[in-house]
């Protein structure tokens, strides 16, 4: 999971489902608890009652009065139980409630213990018991024995339990999605310091901006302050790299005219004529290079733009009166609004070497097409210049794109086009690709950061 929102939701929704899951069974437990502390009283109270209300005769018999404290022990299946037994287990006595039922009752008791117990039925119905050991003084001064057993269905409680778990379900289902929304609205409003930071990072890759701007949180502006401090030393570098590469190229322009004028003026033998040469060739090779680098800003995060079709049409004018002679087709097939973020200067050295390479070797035809391409990430475009020349092989490609090779020693140039086109779309983040075109020559193809919309032919 890439997505920060996506992260810190997912985390605040497992702890909030966390904590909601122990509050249901901190509340349950304390539901619970406090219904069955109140059908234990309930239970003490008909118990205390039924012992008061209960007599010894004369003869020693247990006597209760028709008239109960409690009126459900008076009718059958009200769910209130109660008996009476001796010390050996005997049933002295018996609710009117209990006919046609058999309850399992726990021993009896001494007496004052008394025993609170879950029990049940015949039939299996739960029931929650209490009993309790008294002592009557009889008639002859003998102190006899007794439990009193009472004893309540479980139902009514069971019932008030399943519904009152429902009640909490629901209302913490309601809750929970309620607390949800409210979570993806602060998340969403505390985050979008970020994707404000965001929308200007992608304001700085058009080159809309030069840097970071905005009130961030004191969290983020630290951040934006040491980006902002990396993109202006980049730049500072940067220009301090292409001013040092100048002053090299141009300090040895003066030594390779020396050495020009030496070989010219006869001086020297065949020979040393001959080293010469290859030399001053070499040098010139190495400042033109050098100078071409120089001039290239080498970033994909270019606060400038370029028009493809404007420098495409500047290059194919101007290479069209180089080549007029020998009457080349030069077309283009661009999109149109197709934006090179980067100097222009740049857009020129890559579409010029290629256009330059093709018109050399070309016999009649060249074809320049720059179109946009999906991508899954940030959006590219593609710049083909193809030809109907001999092309290249395919064990030639990547001896070609080295600094200093050419395809034929005949040909003009020393044979840094190709490098120098290579060495700026790799410091822009692109690629290069070279495979044989539909007319039948070589196709160049590079691919770079871009945007378009639209479409028109040349």
């Amino acid at each position: 999971m890439r997505s920060l929102n996506s992260r810190l939701l997912l985390t605040a929704s497992v702890a909030l489902l966390i904590f909601f899951a122990i509050s249901a069974l901190l509340l349950d437990m304390a539901f619970r608890q406090t219904a069955e502390s109140l059908l234990a009283n309930r239970l003490q109270v008909a118990v205390t009652s039924l012992i008061a209300a209960t007599e010894l005769d004369n003869q020693g018999r247990v006597v209760v009065p028709q008239a109960a404290p409690e009126s459900r022990l008076h009718r059958p299946g009200a769910g209130l139980y109660a008996q009476i037994r001796r010390a050996d287990g005997a049933v002295v006595w018996r609710s009117r409630s209990m006919l046609g039922s058999r309850i399992n009752y726990p021993p009896t008791l001494l007496t004052g213990d008394r025993r609170l117990t879950r029990i049940s039925k015949d039939d299996g119905e739960p029931l929650f018991a209490m009993s309790y050991g008294v002592a009557w003084e009889g008639p002859d001064g003998e102190l006899t024995p007794f439990t009193f057993d009472v004893a309540e269905s479980l139902e009514p409680y069971r019932s008030q339990l399943s519904r009152f778990r429902r009640s909490l379900l629901g209302g913490f289902v309601i809750l929970s999605i309620v607390l949800l929304g409210v979570q993806m609205l602060v998340i969403r409003w505390g985050l979008r310091p970020l994707r404000r930071m965001e929308a200007d990072i992608a304001s700085m890759r058009k080159g809309e901006v030069l840097t970071l701007g905005g009130n961030y949180p004191r969290e983020l502006a630290t951040l934006a302050r040491t980006i902002n401090d990396l993109l202006r030393s980049e730049r500072a570098h940067l220009e301090r790299y292409r001013n040092s590469l100048a002053d090299l190229a141009h300090s040895l322009k003066t030594p390779l005219a020396v050495l020009s004028t030496l070989r010219e003026n006869g001086q020297l033998d065949r020979a040393s004529r001959d080293a010469l040469d290859e030399q001053v060739e070499r040098m010139n090779a190495i400042v033109e290079y050098q100078l071409r680098r120089a001039s290239a800003s080498g970033s994909a995060q270019s606060m400038n733009r370029a028009s493809v079709a404007q420098e495409v049409g500047k290059i194919t004018r101007s290479l069209g009166k180089v080549y007029h002679q020998r009457h080349l087709q030069i077309s283009s097939e661009l999109e149109d609004d197709l934006i090179f973020h980067g100097d222009s200067e740049d857009l020129l050295e890559i579409v010029g070497n290629l256009v330059d390479n093709a018109c050399k070797w070309a016999r009649s035809r060249v074809h320049i097409r720059a179109a946009r391409r999906s991508s899954a990430t940030t959006p590219r475009m593609e710049i083909a210049v193809s030809d109907d020349g001999p092309g290249m092989q395919p064990d030639e490609v990547d001896r070609l794109l080295h600094r200093g090779v050419r395809g034929d020693e005949g040909v003009a140039g020393h044979g840094i086009g190709l490098a120098v086109v290579r060495d700026i779309v790799v410091m822009y983040g692109g690629e290069i690709a070279v495979r044989r075109s539909e007319l039948g020559g070589a196709e160049v193809t590079v691919s770079l950061p871009a945007t378009s919309s639209g479409r028109t032919d040349s």
